[in-house]
């Protein structure tokens, strides 16, 4: 296999690794163990071609997958019953933090 196929098999395996992780804290946070989660690691400040280098546009994706696993699917805005504005519901997800080291 070329190196570029192999990052993205890789990519893709730490795709399905942290939505993994992200549905037992969306789960943990269902049942009220915490009230959300974060993300801190040195690959979010790697460069974009550098092999270890994350997106946070790829941990903000894992998040979603992760809510809706967890919710059913189902994500549409939700009435409020106080004042009958729209609730939009999100993910746990709270912090993404890019090291500066």
């Amino acid at each position: 296999k070329d190196a570029a196929l192999l990052s993205r098999e890789a990519r893709e395996y730490m795709k399905k690794s942290l939505t993994s992780a992200f549905v037992g804290y969306e789960q943990a946070v269902r049942k009220g163990f915490i009230d959300g989660y974060g993300v801190c690691s040195n690959g979010l400040s790697l460069p974009e071609g550098h092999d270890m280098a994350m997106s946070w546009r790829d941990v903000l994706e894992c998040a979603v997958d992760a809510f809706v696993e967890v919710k059913g699917g189902d994500i549409r805005p939700q009435e409020k019953q106080e004042n009958h504005d729209q609730q939009y519901q999100r993910s746990s997800l709270k912090v993404i933090r890019l090291p500066g080291n």
